[in-house]
């Protein structure tokens, strides 16, 4: 494989993670909206796929956990938490 090629396979593998990162980010603002609806179910379900495209994503980890709160769902908050804390 060529120089440019590596180079070519670098680039194009950054530009992926940002676009994860970037659709990630319109998942937590969908999640927001839900939430702020009090739409719960719906905002837990676009914070995980928020996860799913971005798994280091604090702030669907936070507001998924704050959206279970709301739903009573302590028991997954709290395997929430302890995910955040290791």
């Amino acid at each position: 494989m060529a120089n440019s090629d590596k180079k070519r396979e670098i680039i194009k593998k950054e530009f992926a993670s940002i676009d994860k990162r970037f659709l990630s980010t319109i998942k937590v603002d969908d999640g927001n909206r839900a939430y702020y609806e009090k739409n719960y179910v719906n905002a837990v379900k676009c914070y995980s796929e928020a996860l799913k495209l971005d798994n280091n994503s604090v702030d669907a980890y936070y507001n998924r956990g704050i959206a279970y709160i709301k739903q009573k769902n302590i028991n997954k908050q709290l395997l929430i938490l302890i995910k955040l804390l290791n």
